[in-house]
């Protein structure tokens, strides 16, 4: 693992689009080296839904209405179930990680990445931390090296990393959602260990093995309780939708589902192909196509170029004449900082 990883370089969170690099990872795949300044004309959902679990408006729930703007999603069966809930503006394109550039890398025999539990912006979580430390200690010495990634959000509160390093563990910090290399990050991380391992159900157990590695469940099960979301403004307003997510990722279901997951770490087995399928990798569009989808080919450019044009048109008169500014706007704010 002696060559450089790609750098951290985090960028503003203009749409889901933008989450991960998936913008970037684009434009790279179409010959637009540095993508145009407006966003990608597509709302790029960019987490993994298994097989078990539908998509629903928490995967997109920054627009506010799904219905109104081009959604794209990996497999064909998300793309029909979308439809069928009435957003007709779906199609599946494949995961964002099905266009990272393909890279070689030396992968270290015998060596396992530990990726604990991750939470979320406002959650809060009692979790085992210690006790899931002693149980990959148990287990420390059938590898020939290990190292912990842990997500920015847990190192910020608190989480798992000081308990690993305490244990003598190597701690790196995991995917910035707002950073531009993180599906390269991801790559490379995933394709330079043998084995790795988790303790909650997470889109890691598809991008993993996408990249070659064996990816397990063990330990202590970590699942999201509803007690943990009450401060989520998201909580607030879709509860309903919150429920279902919890209960969809509860161990047992996980269990009924996924149940192959569940081994000791240095038993698990390699699942490429399915993870080839899970992500939608027969799905994955031209380049060409791409810069038509997104808008970034002619006529995407001059079409954004007319929308910019009438946007500072519109700023300049709002200054002038402040009083157009509709009531509702100025009474709730921005629509970008209202709730769905």
């Amino acid at each position: 693992m002696s060559d450089p990883w790609p750098p951290v370089v985090l960028i503003p969170e203009r749409s889901l689009s933008d989450f991960y690099g998936a913008s970037s990872i684009a434009g790279d795949y179409c010959g637009v080296v540095s993508p145009p300044a407006h966003v990608m004309a597509g709302i790029w959902h960019h987490g993994w839904t298994p097989f078990f679990a539908s998509l629903s408006r928490l995967d997109f729930f920054y627009l506010g209405d799904p219905r109104k703007v081009r959604l794209w999603v990996s497999r064909k069966n998300e793309e029909t179930y979308l439809k069928q809930q009435g957003y007709p503006h779906v199609r599946a394109i494949g995961h964002p990680i099905v266009y990272v550039r393909h890279a070689s890398f030396r992968r270290t025999p015998g060596s396992l990445l530990v990726m604990p539990a991750h939470s979320i912006r406002w959650s809060a979580h009692t979790w085992s931390f210690d006790r899931y430390v002693e149980e990959i200690n148990a287990i420390r010495d059938r590898f020939s090296r290990v190292v912990v990634c842990v997500s920015p959000r847990c190192l910020a509160k608190g989480y798992w990393g000081p308990m690993f390093e305490k244990a003598g563990y190597e701690v790196m910090a995991g995917a910035n959602h707002n950073d531009r290399n993180a599906y390269l990050r991801a790559q490379r991380m995933f394709s330079s260990f043998e084995y790795v391992t988790t303790n909650s159900f997470s889109s890691l157990l598809a991008y993993a093995p996408y990249h070659g590695a064996k990816v397990s469940l063990y330990g202590s099960y970590c699942e999201m309780k509803i007690e943990d979301l009450v401060n989520d403004p998201l909580y607030k307003h879709y509860p309903k939708d919150i429920e279902r997510m919890v209960d969809t990722y509860r161990e047992a279901n996980v269990r009924r589902h996924l149940g192959s997951f569940f081994v000791d770490p240095s038993k698990a087995t390699e699942r490429a192909e399915w993870a080839r399928q899970e992500l939608g990798e027969e799905n994955k569009v031209s380049p060409e196509e791409m810069r038509r989808l997104s808008e970034w080919d002619a006529a995407g450019n001059f079409k954004w170029g007319l929308k910019s044009a009438d946007s500072r048109v519109r700023v300049l008169a709002k200054r002038l004449f402040p009083w157009t500014v509709p009531l509702k706007r100025r009474l709730l704010g921005p629509a970008e900082e209202r709730p769905g």
